[in-house]
């Protein structure tokens, strides 16, 4: 237990998102996977207890625990020069990756393309894609570009499976990161089935993160501007209701000159 609890400090992740990153490898049992960013190797150990075989990118090299994990590849360098190539040789070996953790390039650019650099190869048949930090706004931009309906072989899009967070203090006061999405590629039933869905059923948790700015915080917080701004609505009310009534007494005129013609 003890164990577990140092090895989850590592993780650059919510307690919520490493439950779910938990049960999923534990459902999936991938003989291959894929994670791009490794940073401390928090989610790496997981994965690699949980898969037969991990190839693992980061622009860094590994820390000599991580570098002793006997089923991990590690690919030191820029994943946009590295994976296209790994992901070739994979599906030239006939594997295909079962599992892949998007956690590395942070800005928009560099996010679109690993996903598209994934979605490109043919190792990557029935896979399942976990994205991290899908709140953040530049990983979210990178994300939004994506045309997913170009891709047949996926068929589920989900980017705010597991919502992010706002930081309340420290240096990233302010900014928002976390959250997990997700995308489900089935190359043998997805293109039968149309475009992928992509999900809707809520609002972004990016932009309600974002409009939760801490301007916002301020005013909601000072007694004196949240009673000018009910003042200020109050005063818009009644011009409501005296434009209301002027519009409607406009609207009905001729009806009551042709009653008042009617009585005579």
């Amino acid at each position: 237990m003890l164990a577990d609890i140092l090895e989850d400090s590592l993780w650059q992740m919510s307690p919520g998102e490493r439950a779910a990153m938990k049960g999923i490898l534990a459902e999936l049992e991938p003989a291959v996977a894929i994670e791009i960013g490794t940073g401390q190797g928090g989610s790496l150990r997981r994965i690699a207890a949980a898969a037969g075989h991990v190839h693992a990118f980061d622009v860094s090299a590994p820390a000599a625990d991580l570098g002793a994990l006997p089923n991990v590849t590690f690919h030191t360098g820029d994943s946009h020069q590295l994976l296209s190539r790994v992901l070739t040789e994979l599906a030239e070996a006939g594997a295909n990756v079962d599992f892949v953790l998007v956690d590395g390039d942070h800005f928009a650019d560099g996010v679109r393309r690993d996903v598209e650099d994934l979605l490109a190869s043919p190792a990557l048949s029935r896979t399942l894609i976990v994205l991290h930090d899908t709140a953040n706004a530049e990983v979210r931009a990178g994300l939004n570009s994506i045309d997913y309906a170009a891709w047949p072989k996926l068929t589920w899009v989900d980017l705010d499976w597991i919502p992010g967070f706002r930081f309340r203090e420290g240096p990233m006061r302010g900014e928002a990161w976390g959250g997990l999405g997700i995308m489900v590629a089935d190359a043998e039933h997805g293109p039968a089935a149309g475009p992928a869905i992509v999900a809707s059923y809520a609002y972004p948790a990016a932009a309600v993160l974002a409009a939760y700015s801490s301007d916002a915080r301020k005013v909601a917080s000072n007694g004196r501007d949240v009673q000018a701004l009910r003042g200020r609505v109050a005063v818009l009310e009644r011009l409501q209701v005296q434009l209301t009534s002027s519009v409607r007494r406009r609207l009905t005129r001729p009806l009551r000159t042709l009653k008042r013609a009617l009585r005579r």
